[in-house]
This record gives structure tokens, C-alpha cells and sequence, in this order.
């Protein structure tokens, strides 16, 4: 870390057209060399590839979400809210990973989900409609 006095006599440096005190980095934060008749190629090409893959998962990702936005949309339009299906899917996602000895009936699950609204002072809308 750069003290005040060091960054004011930078400043002074730079502004007298003297530049900056040549920094050289530590052995620890330089690039690490290849072994001795190594080279770099194919980790370069390992970071190509994965470079590659990364990119085109994202464009698969967005492609995605789009369609899945698309669909709740189409559900908002007919009254169901965006949070009332996100939550729905949570639960369903929830159940169909949970272990046999870890699911818990669904008025449990119904229960306790209403008293912690009600602690956290979030009403409770009973009907979709109402």
C-alpha cells in the first residue's frame, strides 16, 4: 500500500514530467514460467476452449431465460403474478429433490410458510382474487 507522503511525492513526480519510481512486481505475483523445455501452448489452448464454451453456454443461458420470461408472461396475463409462480416452482423444485426422510406434509410446509409471513408482518392474501 502507497502511504500519503509516497502518493504526494508521485503527484509531484508526474507533475514536474519526472514519472513514476519504477515498480517491479515480486517473484509471487509474476506470471508463473513453464518448466524448463515446456511451453505454454496447450494451456493456452485449454483456456481457448474453455473461453469458447463459457460463451457459448451463456448465449444457451439468455437464450433460455427469454423463453422462460416468455412463459410466465403469457401466465401474468391470465392473473397469475410472477412471484406467486416463482415461489409455486420453488416448492415443487424443493419436493422433488427432497430425501425420503426429510419431506414434511404439505399443510406443515403450508403452515409454517403463513407464520413466518405473519412474523415478518407480510399479509397473507387468501384468494387469488380477493
Amino acid at each position: 500500500m502507497v502511504s500519503i507522503s509516497e502518493a504526494q511525492a508521485n503527484r509531484a513526480a508526474l507533475a514536474n514530467g519526472e514519472g513514476l519510481p519504477d515498480v517491479r512486481l515480486t517473484r509471487s505475483a509474476r506470471i508463473k514460467e513453464p518448466e524448463a523445455g515446456g511451453n505454454l501452448t496447450e494451456l493456452k489452448a485449454d483456456i481457448k476452449t474453455a473461453v469458447d464454451q463459457i460463451v457459448s453456454l451463456k448465449a444457451d443461458r439468455s437464450a433460455i431465460s427469454a423463453e422462460i420470461g416468455g412463459i410466465k408472461a403469457g401466465l401474468a396475463t391470465k392473473g397469475i403474478p410472477r412471484r406467486s409462480l416463482n415461489r409455486a416452482i420453488q416448492d415443487w423444485e424443493a419436493l422433488q429433490t427432497e430425501q425420503p426422510d426429510e419431506t414434511t406434509n404439505a399443510s406443515t410446509v403450508d403452515e409454517a410458510y403463513i407464520i413466518a409471513r405473519e412474523a415478518l408482518l407480510i399479509p397473507i392474501q387468501l384468494g387469488l382474487f380477493d
